[in-house]
């Protein structure tokens, strides 16, 4: 799983976790005690990272978040059972084991006392996302709620959508975005930058642009002010394979705020110059996300089955340079990643 928060990126590979960029607050440092341990799952946040080890899925690991300490020490899980997803936010973090959801660290905006209610504890969940102020969670009967700081509208669900059948949400730095159980996909709060346009910036041809608006999407992943999504391709559209010569379709977009390049990949092939398959495992992710102003994909895997990390966009604390020289220049096996937003971004991005 592919996951991007802030300027810190995270990934394990057959259960050994990597981490780089943003690490001021000790996030990429992965505790002595746990160096050696086979990692599940990892989620990392504005200064702050989180994992379960295959040893012990209900237990979550923490590190980072030097001066906070509310949000160093994560609730135990319910019924001790697996986490499952955790959002991290600035100074909060929200996570879901069983269904059941906890937050924990400080309370601004009532961002622990919503989720702490009788009528949210008693309820089961299928998603959660955190960002610098609001959270915002899926029910397991396709509602969706928003919590937090409201400005600009990121946690108030446009009126004509409130009663669609959600199945995830995605925060952003201010605005929100949700896919319903269709794969039709719908952003609000702010749009300055054009976060909420759904939209490919590469198209220019109005009937493009009319069926982009029809588009099913698979994953949506909001950076601080840009959103990146992992989209269905149509039956006329090109899939990869080894058969054909012709070069394949992008199955992902990226829209919104293009001041650091977090918008395309500069992996694509321009002129196409390339062989159709050559340029296939360019042009097609199996993962991607978004963090603060850069974006990370994983490629489908090729003909042997290895894959790329890519990422694009901001630098300024190496979030784009992997740790290890076989982690975005080789090919590598199927792998677990975690990014997240920082302008700080390594997932999540405010205003």
């Amino acid at each position: 799983m592919l996951f991007v928060y802030c300027d810190t990126v995270c990934f394990a590979v057959k259960g050994n976790l990597f981490c780089w960029g943003r690490s001021e607050e000790g996030q990429t440092t992965i505790p002595t005690q746990h160096q050696s341990a086979v990692w599940d799952n990892v989620w990392t946040g504005y200064d702050l990272t989180c994992g379960t080890t295959a040893a012990a899925p209900a237990s979550l690991i923490c590190w980072g978040a030097a001066n906070k300490p509310l949000l160093q020490a994560p609730p135990d899980s319910p019924s001790n059972a697996p986490w499952t997803k955790v959002a991290i936010g600035r100074s909060h973090a929200c996570g879901l084991a069983g269904g059941s959801l906890s937050c924990w660290g400080e309370d601004t905006n009532s961002l622990i006392s919503f989720s702490q209610q009788s009528a949210v504890q008693q309820a089961s969940f299928l998603d959660v996302c955190s960002a610098f102020e609001h959270s915002c969670v899926v029910r397991t009967d396709n509602r969706l709620i928003c919590w937090g700081y409201s400005g600009l509208g990121r946690t108030v669900i446009p009126r004509e959508i409130r009663s669609v059948n959600w199945a995830q949400v995605s925060c952003g730095g201010s605005h929100t975005c949700g896919m319903d159980t269709r794969g039709y996909a719908a952003c609000w709060g702010h749009s300055a930058h054009g976060q909420l346009e759904l939209l490919d910036p590469r198209l220019v041809q109005i009937a493009d642009i009319r069926a982009e608006k029809l588009r099913l999407w698979d994953s949506l992943h909001s950076g601080f002010h840009h959103v990146c999504g992992h989209r269905r391709l149509r039956e006329d559209e090109v899939q990869c394979d080894d058969l054909s010569n012709t070069v394949p379709t992008p199955n992902h977009a990226c829209w919104g705020d293009d001041s650091f390049g977090a918008i395309v990949s500069p992996h694509h092939p321009i002129q196409y110059k390339e062989l159709a398959i050559q340029a296939c495992f360019k042009m097609q992710f199996k993962q991607i996300t978004s963090g603060g102003y850069h974006s990370c994909g994983i490629t489908i895997d090729d003909n042997v089955g290895n894959n790329k990390l890519i990422c694009w966009g901001f630098t300024d604390d190496g979030q784009l340079e992997p740790i290890t020289p076989e982690a975005g220049a080789a090919l590598l096996p199927n792998i677990l990643i975690s990014l997240f937003l920082a302008v700080v971004t390594s997932v999540v991005l405010h205003m």
